[in-house]
């Protein structure tokens, strides 16, 4: 009869109920690939620009930081800065991409960018640009991954405009930067 009675209490309880020992169950990976979730990525930046007509260019670090919703938009801020013996620039950007597929991801943001000459001032520039971004991802995710993580390749070419620049130069700016990150999103 005890035996009657412990099988009957363990087939009766419900995973999630608190009883019995076998617990919640676990959710479909589909539904939390749903959930918002990190976006980080760090790695390698080739930056090259047109500022006030003189050109510019650096290598250098990137890094990025945001969150991930409905596993395709994602909202991030990113930090990037390079340099070569003649020049230096740099940007801080706020932006949002939307993955196409599990190897394209397109997107647009904003971004105060920097360049000096480092061998004149007449090269100094502060102003916005506008990114336009598209980002490859050579490995897409198992079935049985919530994110992405791995190799993440970008492309962003961002016209912008002068805030600070020399007098009688143009104000105009070009920005091109070519991406090779490990990132997880």
């Amino acid at each position: 009869m005890l035996l009657a009675a412990m099988a009957a209490w363990v087939l009766s309880s419900t995973p999630d109920s608190g009883q019995g020992t076998s617990g919640p169950l676990p959710r479909p990976v589909e539904l939390v690939r749903g959930d918002a979730r990190l976006r980080a990525g760090v790695g390698g930046v080739a930056q090259f620009g047109l500022f006030n007509a003189f050109p510019g260019a650096g290598l250098g670090p990137v890094g990025s930081l945001g969150v991930v919703f409905a596993d395709r938009f994602s909202v991030l801020a990113q930090l990037g800065f390079g340099t070569i013996i003649a020049s230096g620039m740099g940007s801080v950007a706020l932006a949002f991409d939307v993955a196409l597929s599990e190897h394209w991801l397109v997107g647009v943001g904003g971004a105060l960018t920097g360049f000096q000459d480092t061998g004149s001032t007449l090269g100094a520039y502060w102003g916005f640009t506008f990114p336009l971004r598209v980002h490859f991802a050579p490995r897409a995710r198992a079935s049985t991954d919530v994110a992405h993580r791995g190799l993440l390749l970008g492309l962003e070419v961002a016209p912008g405009f002068s805030l600070y620049r020399p007098r009688g130069s143009e104000p105009a700016a070009l920005a091109v930067s070519l991406s090779a990150t490990w990132a997880v999103w």
